[in-house]
């Protein structure tokens, strides 16, 4: 089952790189400004590529690759305890709870609430967000982004309190048009972009440009 699954995965349904970012990082069109105020605020201000990395990638083999939006780190955004989940389970430790970890020479006080930077692509058809699904949609995660340390917006404390990520997020001071501009931007990594049939610089059935 498992080796069933992991060809499974290793097909192009699930890396089909045509979404309308793809497209307009090689100039084969263009974003609209919303879009590029965003694209200019995820590697600026707001520090979105410092683990939703942006850039192509080198591969063992010499050939480059599309970004796939994660350095595959583990990290604690601080998100609050998701109390409408059923019986309202104990704080979810995150890679403390990995048995390998546990076991390691490293211990796990430093990894207490820390879950895997997840790839954006498809972001904005993929609700809820964070790990225990706390926001209902894409404009609310970025506004607890932006927030979370802004103590006139009264976000819950955090599920788990240690190694909460305190330099790259939090209070970063962006506008709501800004945090508007970054939702538009990230609605671009959804696929099938040639298929929406709005772009005459992408006809319907243009194949990946990568």
């Amino acid at each position: 089952m498992t080796e069933a699954i992991a060809s499974f995965e290793r097909t192009r349904m699930f890396y089909k790189f045509n979404s309308k970012f793809d497209f307009a990082e090689l100039n084969m069109t263009e974003y609209t400004d919303a879009e590029k105020g965003g694209r200019d605020l995820f590697v600026g201000k707001a520090q979105c590529n410092l683990c939703h990395v942006l850039d192509p990638v080198v591969g063992p083999d010499g050939n480059t690759y599309p970004p796939v939006f994660t350095d595959s780190t583990y990290d604690n955004l601080g998100v609050p305890r998701n109390t409408s989940i059923p019986g309202n389970p104990s704080p979810d430790i995150g890679l403390a709870g990995n048995q390998t970890v546990i076991d390691s020479v490293y211990g796990t006080a430093g990894e207490a609430g820390k879950h895997k930077v997840m790839s954006l692509r498809n972001i904005a058809i993929t609700p809820p967000y964070a790990h225990n699904s706390f926001f209902a949609t894409l404009e609310e995660i970025v506004h607890f982004y932006n927030t979370r340390d802004v103590a006139s917006e009264g976000w819950a404390t955090a599920e788990v309190a240690d190694n909460v990520n305190g330099s790259e997020l939090g209070d970063l001071g962006l506008t709501a048009e800004e945090e508007a501009d970054l939702v538009a931007f990230m609605k671009t990594f959804t696929d099938d972009y040639p298929e929406w049939g709005n772009d005459p610089n992408v006809p319907a059935g243009t194949p990946s440009p990568w």
